[in-house]
């Protein structure tokens, strides 16, 4: 090799090592200017535009040079030994091309399957949560003014203290499967689904107030004690050592009791998935509460004061009611709360999909009552208005709200997707959904009116 041509060699391996690509490139032109076929220049120069510091790096290239101008005339001036250098070089960057590009796909295919996965885990919880809110049912919470503003229980006599608790506690109860009632005599009758035993109280004597869950039936004693039927799954049902009780309300996995010194009792949530336990039952530090509510997986309670407290399930700000005032009635179906204001004015928070919470324009309103989507009030002359189902699925709306021509009503229930009235006669009326026989309530008579 021409001495000359050798030292420009040297230099060039200097280059590459310090990765001096330009001066690399350079020098090997400047070979080429003496020697067109020097292959060695060739190899500089493939070995500084592929960005290499030396030919042994060749091998572990994850691209393929085989078409690289400079490799073929490296191969085409090279002796037999570089040719085949040259060629075991090319032939293990292919192969690691060919390895990159399949680890390549098979990153992306795996990412490409954990983000469906992650998608159809996104949509089966909001499946489960719309399937949650289809069968979030109401609770009726109607209290008269004379029961709100009636905040000395335990002064009272026994006697007082009795007819207080019967005063303005429900009659009438129902959830999404059946309805109760409460007869003059201190009986209960009910109607619809008995899957769970929830129908079963025939033999309840001496009742002056009811509350139906979606599987349960709770009823409180003139004594002050309380008694229960239905699903216990959750612990709904544990009433039995209650005493002392003026108010009773059921939910969809708890019941929640009044006490006549204004603290209220929440039976335990014992078992279930998790998502049923909101903390609905966090009610052991209230004080001063005239009246309670229960829905889906939440609590309100009405403090002699006017305002309003509540715990549990919060999804749809449904329990936002810390600046109420001057309310004298609550209820809850446990997406929404509703409470009415000593003026005959409703408000209302939380879901509003289907228009439950359209209130604002209603006056002369007496009693509330909030269905799964819809609300329901009472007026002073015995008339209902309802709020109108703006959308959503036909199953949900059942006529539950066609109501404008009941006259003569003194009470009021809300279900899932039906109504119910107590006329002041005594007998029952209904409308909506009646898949389990829950409105068959047309032959009821002598249901004791609130109060009397």
């Amino acid at each position: 090799m021409d001495a000359n041509i050798e030292t420009l060699l040297k230099r060039v391996t200097l280059f590459l090592e310090d990765g001096d690509w330009t001066k690399a490139d350079e020098y090997c032109e400047r070979m080429l200017d003496q020697d067109p076929e020097n292959a060695e220049a060739y190899l500089g120069k493939l070995l500084a535009e592929l960005h290499v510091r030396s030919r042994a790096e060749l091998p572990t290239l994850s691209v393929s040079f085989a078409d690289n101008k400079n490799y073929q005339k490296a191969l085409r001036y090279g002796d037999e030994s570089l040719q085949a250098e040259l060629t075991a070089a090319q032939d293990a960057a292919k192969a690691a091309q060919v390895a990159k590009k399949a680890a390549a796909k098979a990153e992306a295919e795996a990412a490409a399957k954990a983000a469906a996965k992650a998608a159809d885990k996104e949509a089966a919880l909001r499946k489960a949560k719309k399937k949650r809110t289809a069968l979030i049912f109401s609770i009726l919470a109607v209290v008269s003014v004379l029961a709100v503003l009636a905040v000395h229980f335990v002064s009272q006599t026994a006697e007082q203290r009795a007819k207080r608790r019967a005063n303005g506690n429900p009659t009438i109860a129902t959830w999404v499967h059946h309805t109760v009632g409460l007869t003059t005599d201190g009986t209960v009758v009910a109607v619809g689904n008995n899957k769970y035993g929830e129908c079963d109280v025939s033999d309840w004597k001496d009742i002056i107030s009811i509350t139906a869950g979606p599987s349960h039936t709770v009823g409180l004693k003139a004594d002050g004690t309380v008694v229960a039927v239905g699903s216990n799954e959750n612990g709904q049902c544990d009433v039995s050592d209650w005493n002392d009780i003026i108010a009773i309300a059921a939910g969809s996995v708890h019941t929640v009791g009044l006490r006549a010194d204004g603290t209220v009792v929440a039976t335990e949530y014992i078992q279930g998935p998790l998502d049923s336990n909101f903390g609905q039952c966090d009610v052991s530090d209230w004080k001063d509460i005239v009246a309670i509510a229960a829905g889906y997986c939440n609590t309100v309670g009405l403090k002699a004061d006017g305002t309003v407290v509540a715990v549990g399930n919060n999804w749809y700000d449904q329990y936002d009611v810390n600046r109420w005032k001057r309310i004298m009635a609550i209820t809850t179906s446990g997406d929404h709360t509703v409470g009415l204001k000593a003026d005959g004015t409703v408000v209302a928070v939380g879901w509003n999909e289907h228009g439950q919470c359209n209130v604002s324009d209603w006056k002369d309103i007496v009693a509330i009552a909030a269905g799964s989507v819809h609300t329901v009030g009472l007026r002073a002359d015995g008339t209902v208005v309802a709020t109108e189902f703006i959308g959503g699925p036909i199953y949900y709306n059942c006529g539950q709200c066609n109501v404008s021509d009941w006259k003569d009503i003194v009470a009021i229930a809300a279900g899932e997707v039906h109504t119910v009235g107590l006329k002041a006669d005594g007998t029952v009326v209904a409308v909506g959904g009646n898949y389990s026989g829950q409105c068959d309530v047309s032959d009821w008579k002598d249901i004791r009116v609130p109060g009397k």
